[in-house]
């Protein structure tokens, strides 16, 4: 399980770096102070408990920025009253997806600040509340494109073009190192997700052909790559 769970991250590392953003790294916010070292069992606690504290603390504090730029998005939606004209349509698409941008570099720094805590100790996370974090924010961004592409009668690929593998990709690498640090997170939130199947599948229904073509040719390049191996 351990291989897996850094076989993954390793990948979704390689899959995020081509496609998102230069990631932020991130420091620990834990400071222990010279009196706090008397009793050595306490302190290393304390340094569990702050470090978990710390990974629920990080995803809430993005959740929080994220929505601020998911309500700008669906109050420029909801401005929207009959038909528009392609200039206008041009116009929305282009400031909706600035404020999409944006949320894929608050993801992407999320995922630096984690990747930061790897290696540090961590003890019990909650972590059904995690999952819990990361269901939300993962709705709160689905369910706000969905409502866009149903106004605007677009795809996902026409509103954010290349930056949709951007989306997918970040959010699967922050998955994937919160399983790192966490066990068992990326089945539980894909169990989850199942439930949502049908809002997943229409954000994403534009990128189905796009993906597979380049799953298809990267799998076709490591088979190259694999043959000379062996």
């Amino acid at each position: 399980m351990k291989f897996l769970n850094v076989s993954l991250f390793a990948l979704t590392s390689l899959f995020a770096a081509s496609s998102a953003a230069p990631t932020a790294q991130g420091t620990s916010l834990i400071h222990v102070r010279s009196a706090d070292v008397k009793n050595p069992v306490t302190n290393i606690e304390a340094l569990n408990v702050r470090t978990d504290d710390t990974i629920c603390e990080k995803v809430q504090a993005t959740i929080d920025e994220v929505k601020k730029h998911t309500l700008k998005i669906n109050s420029t939606i909801s401005s929207i009253s009959g038909s528009i004209s392609e200039e206008d349509k041009t116009r929305i698409t282009t400031t909706i997806k600035g404020e999409l941008t944006v949320v894929i570099q608050l993801i992407n720094t999320l995922v630096g600040e984690v990747v930061g805590l790897i290696g540090d100790t961590v003890g019990n996370v909650e972590q059904d509340k995690l999952v819990s974090l990361l269901l939300g924010l993962i709705l709160e961004i689905a369910c706000t494109i969905k409502n866009v592409l149903l106004v605007l009668k677009i795809s996902i690929f026409d509103l954010l073009g290349s930056l949709a593998l951007s989306l997918l990709s970040v959010t699967l690498h922050l998955l994937t190192v919160l399983n790192v640090l966490v066990d068992g997170t990326l089945k539980h939130v894909f169990d989850l997700l199942s439930g949502v199947f049908g809002l997943i599948s229409d954000v994403l229904a534009g990128l189905f052909p796009i993906v597979s073509g380049i799953a298809g040719s990267l799998l076709g390049k490591i088979g190259g790559i694999l043959s000379c191996l062996f």
